[in-house]
Protein backbone atom coordinates (compact mmCIF):
# COMPACT_ATOMS: atom_id res chain seq x y z
CA UNK A 1 0.00 0.00 0.00
CA UNK A 2 2.93 2.57 0.72
CA UNK A 3 3.74 2.19 -3.10
CA UNK A 4 0.58 2.65 -4.25
CA UNK A 5 -0.39 5.96 -1.58
CA UNK A 6 3.32 7.39 -3.21
CA UNK A 7 2.08 6.76 -6.83
CA UNK A 8 -1.07 8.98 -6.09
CA UNK A 9 0.68 11.75 -4.43
CA UNK A 10 3.25 12.41 -6.58
CA UNK A 11 0.63 12.16 -9.49
CA UNK A 12 -1.27 14.97 -7.93
CA UNK A 13 1.56 16.69 -6.90
CA UNK A 14 3.01 16.87 -10.61
CA UNK A 15 0.16 17.63 -11.71
CA UNK A 16 -0.98 20.64 -9.31
CA UNK A 17 -4.12 18.82 -8.84
CA UNK A 18 -5.63 20.29 -5.65
CA UNK A 19 -5.79 17.66 -3.08
CA UNK A 20 -5.65 17.31 0.60
CA UNK A 21 -4.69 14.04 2.01
CA UNK A 22 -7.45 12.92 4.72
CA UNK A 23 -5.93 10.24 6.06
CA UNK A 24 -2.98 7.26 5.50
CA UNK A 25 -4.97 6.03 2.65
CA UNK A 26 -7.63 8.85 2.00
CA UNK A 27 -7.88 11.56 -0.25
CA UNK A 28 -10.72 14.35 -1.38
CA UNK A 29 -9.39 16.07 -5.01
CA UNK A 30 -10.91 19.26 -6.04
CA UNK A 31 -11.34 19.43 -10.00
CA UNK A 32 -13.07 22.34 -11.89
CA UNK A 33 -15.70 21.50 -14.16
CA UNK A 34 -16.51 24.14 -16.63
CA UNK A 35 -20.47 23.30 -16.43
CA UNK A 36 -20.16 21.27 -13.09
CA UNK A 37 -17.77 24.65 -11.23
CA UNK A 38 -16.86 22.20 -8.52
CA UNK A 39 -15.94 18.41 -8.32
CA UNK A 40 -14.62 16.12 -5.56
CA UNK A 41 -13.06 13.11 -5.98
CA UNK A 42 -12.76 11.02 -3.32
CA UNK A 43 -9.64 8.38 -3.41
CA UNK A 44 -9.60 5.36 -0.74
CA UNK A 45 -6.77 3.15 -0.89
CA UNK A 46 -7.56 -0.33 0.63
CA UNK A 47 -5.62 -3.41 0.98
CA UNK A 48 -6.79 -4.61 -2.71
CA UNK A 49 -8.43 -2.14 -4.56
CA UNK A 50 -8.81 1.56 -4.96
CA UNK A 51 -12.16 2.98 -4.30
CA UNK A 52 -13.30 6.17 -6.07
CA UNK A 53 -16.55 8.40 -5.50
CA UNK A 54 -17.47 12.08 -6.48
CA UNK A 55 -21.08 13.67 -5.85
CA UNK A 56 -22.52 14.14 -8.54
CA UNK A 57 -25.97 15.95 -7.59
CA UNK A 58 -28.65 15.88 -5.24
CA UNK A 59 -31.75 14.08 -5.63
CA UNK A 60 -33.98 15.36 -8.22
CA UNK A 61 -37.33 16.90 -7.19
CA UNK A 62 -39.14 15.73 -9.98
CA UNK A 63 -38.86 13.05 -13.51
CA UNK A 64 -36.87 10.59 -10.77
CA UNK A 65 -37.16 7.75 -13.23
CA UNK A 66 -36.61 9.93 -16.39
CA UNK A 67 -33.37 11.18 -15.05
CA UNK A 68 -31.81 7.83 -13.53
CA UNK A 69 -32.51 6.52 -16.90
CA UNK A 70 -30.68 9.09 -18.54
CA UNK A 71 -27.84 8.58 -16.34
CA UNK A 72 -28.35 4.98 -16.54
CA UNK A 73 -27.65 4.72 -20.60
CA UNK A 74 -24.67 7.47 -19.95
CA UNK A 75 -23.14 4.61 -17.75
CA UNK A 76 -22.63 2.18 -21.10
CA UNK A 77 -19.85 4.61 -22.17
CA UNK A 78 -18.36 6.33 -19.52
CA UNK A 79 -14.80 4.55 -18.41
CA UNK A 80 -13.77 3.65 -14.95
CA UNK A 81 -17.01 4.97 -13.03
CA UNK A 82 -20.66 4.32 -12.50
CA UNK A 83 -23.64 6.16 -11.58
CA UNK A 84 -25.15 5.31 -9.10
CA UNK A 85 -27.82 6.19 -5.97
CA UNK A 86 -27.56 6.38 -1.86
CA UNK A 87 -30.35 5.54 0.02
CA UNK A 88 -31.47 9.30 -0.76
CA UNK A 89 -31.56 9.45 -4.14
CA UNK A 90 -28.65 11.72 -4.63
CA UNK A 91 -26.58 10.52 -7.20
CA UNK A 92 -22.46 9.52 -7.16
CA UNK A 93 -19.82 8.27 -9.97
CA UNK A 94 -18.23 5.68 -7.96
CA UNK A 95 -15.82 2.46 -9.49
CA UNK A 96 -13.46 0.23 -7.41
CA UNK A 97 -9.89 -0.56 -8.89
CA UNK A 98 -7.25 -3.07 -8.30
CA UNK A 99 -4.38 -1.41 -6.53
CA UNK A 100 -1.92 -2.76 -9.46
CA UNK A 101 -4.04 -0.93 -11.79
CA UNK A 102 -2.86 2.33 -9.60
CA UNK A 103 -0.43 4.10 -12.44
CA UNK A 104 -0.28 7.23 -13.72
CA UNK A 105 -1.56 6.48 -16.75
CA UNK A 106 -4.93 4.91 -15.01
CA UNK A 107 -4.95 7.91 -12.72
CA UNK A 108 -5.50 10.11 -15.97
CA UNK A 109 -7.46 7.93 -17.43
CA UNK A 110 -9.94 7.97 -14.11
CA UNK A 111 -9.82 11.47 -13.49
CA UNK A 112 -10.28 12.38 -16.94
CA UNK A 113 -13.52 10.57 -17.27
CA UNK A 114 -14.96 11.83 -14.04
CA UNK A 115 -14.10 15.33 -15.37
CA UNK A 116 -15.99 14.64 -18.26
CA UNK A 117 -18.96 12.45 -17.58
CA UNK A 118 -19.58 15.61 -14.70
CA UNK A 119 -19.03 18.17 -17.09
CA UNK A 120 -21.26 16.22 -20.03
CA UNK A 121 -24.16 15.18 -17.74
CA UNK A 122 -24.53 18.09 -15.51
CA UNK A 123 -27.12 20.34 -17.60
CA UNK A 124 -28.88 17.59 -19.09
CA UNK A 125 -29.39 16.34 -15.18
CA UNK A 126 -30.27 18.92 -14.18
CA UNK A 127 -32.86 19.89 -17.10
CA UNK A 128 -34.54 16.74 -16.05
CA UNK A 129 -34.58 16.20 -12.68
CA UNK A 130 -35.08 20.45 -11.54
CA UNK A 131 -36.91 21.43 -14.81
CA UNK A 132 -40.15 23.22 -12.74
CA UNK A 133 -36.77 24.84 -11.03
CA UNK A 134 -34.72 25.79 -13.86
CA UNK A 135 -38.06 26.98 -15.45
CA UNK A 136 -38.91 29.29 -12.73
CA UNK A 137 -35.16 30.71 -12.55
CA UNK A 138 -35.70 31.36 -16.55
CA UNK A 139 -38.67 33.08 -15.55
CA UNK A 140 -37.34 35.46 -12.93
CA UNK A 141 -34.12 36.02 -14.89
CA UNK A 142 -35.84 37.65 -17.81
CA UNK A 143 -38.27 39.36 -15.39
CA UNK A 144 -34.96 41.09 -14.07
CA UNK A 145 -33.90 41.50 -17.36
CA UNK A 146 -31.35 39.28 -16.48
CA UNK A 147 -28.64 37.32 -18.69
CA UNK A 148 -30.26 33.92 -18.98
CA UNK A 149 -27.39 32.44 -18.21
CA UNK A 150 -26.51 33.58 -14.63
CA UNK A 151 -23.72 32.02 -12.12
CA UNK A 152 -23.80 27.93 -12.50
CA UNK A 153 -23.68 28.06 -8.97
CA UNK A 154 -27.28 29.23 -8.77
CA UNK A 155 -28.33 26.40 -10.75
CA UNK A 156 -25.82 23.95 -9.10
CA UNK A 157 -27.85 21.56 -6.58
CA UNK A 158 -24.67 19.30 -6.48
Amino acid sequence: MPGVAEVIDRYLAERAIRYQRVSESDWAIQLNGEKKLSITVLLALRERTLAVESFFIRRPAENHAEMYRVLLRANMRIYGVRFGVDDIGDVYLAGRFPVEAVTDVELDRLLGSILTVSDEMFMPAIEVGFATYLARDMAWRAAQGAPEEGPRTALAPG
